[in-house]
């Protein structure tokens, strides 16, 4: 697995916020033994914005418990080491976003009274997502919690959903009202045909294989999956990681 680098970066822009990708996240065996045990669409719901399967279900336990690739590759992003590349390459925008607070250096473990002051406890979220054919991920710009967002994308060789990568924007006009730090989901038509006004996307990641995609939550990072080429055969499948503070 490729640490968050900026020797492995492969696409990274900080302006309007911080968004990156690294290609072959993953060597390709592991990333195949993932996708052939990647979980069967009919356990997820049907939900019109995407569907999960999170840790607070009992499938997704019993499906780390017979999967060992998974299992080890979720110990992998649970590893110190791990948060202390992210940490490193998330901390200047992170300043950015949060101020100086942000300097606090993150650990997975928690800290005495003391070292509180200079370390924030973190944990690694994680889920598995996938979209259907008029399934779609409503505009938003993460929880606060988030420290940083990444998603993992699962394609097949012979995929048609390039046009199928996540949606980032950049205001283009009335930018207070579009401020949104608090992470209200904008999910009816007539408020997304408003900020599709304001609004434009300025990067839309290519959905494809063994991708990891990323960025840093502020006031307006904005992002989305809404104008796709999902076809009733097609499944977008996806691995979201995001680490937040605990």
């Amino acid at each position: 697995m490729k640490n968050l680098h900026r020797a492995n970066i492969d696409y990274l822009i900080h302006r309007p916020f911080t968004v990156f990708e690294i290609k072959n996240f993953l060597s390709e065996e592991k990333y195949f033994e993932l996708l052939e045990t990647f979980p069967n669409t009919k356990n997820f719901g049907n939900s019109k914005e995407g569907n999960v399967i999170d840790p607070g279900s009992a499938y997704y336990e019993d499906h780390l418990n017979k999967n060992k690739g998974w299992n080890n590759f979720i110990s992998l992003l649970n590893n110190q080491k791990f948060i202390d590349n992210a940490y490193k390459f998330a901390l200047i925008p992170s300043i950015r976003a949060r101020g100086i607070k942000a300097i606090k250096k993150w650990t997975l473990r928690e800290k005495g009274y003391l070292l509180k002051k200079f370390f924030r406890r973190v944990t690694v979220e994680t889920h598995f997502t996938i979209q259907r054919r008029g399934e779609f991920l409503n505009l938003h710009t993460d929880a606060k919690s988030k420290l940083l967002s990444m998603i993992y994308y699962f394609a097949d060789d012979n995929s048609n959903l390039k046009n199928a990568g996540t949606e980032f924007w950049v205001n283009k006009k009335n930018y207070l009202p579009w401020k949104n730090w608090e992470n209200k989901h904008i999910t009816s038509k007539d408020k997304i045909n408003e900020f599709r006004l304001e609004n434009e996307v300025f990067f839309k990641s290519d959905f494809e294989k063994n991708k990891l995609v990323g960025f840093i939550k502020t006031n307006n990072s904005w992002h989305s999956v809404l104008d796709h080429n999902i076809t009733a055969g097609e499944i977008r499948k996806a691995f979201v990681i995001n680490i937040r503070e605990k």
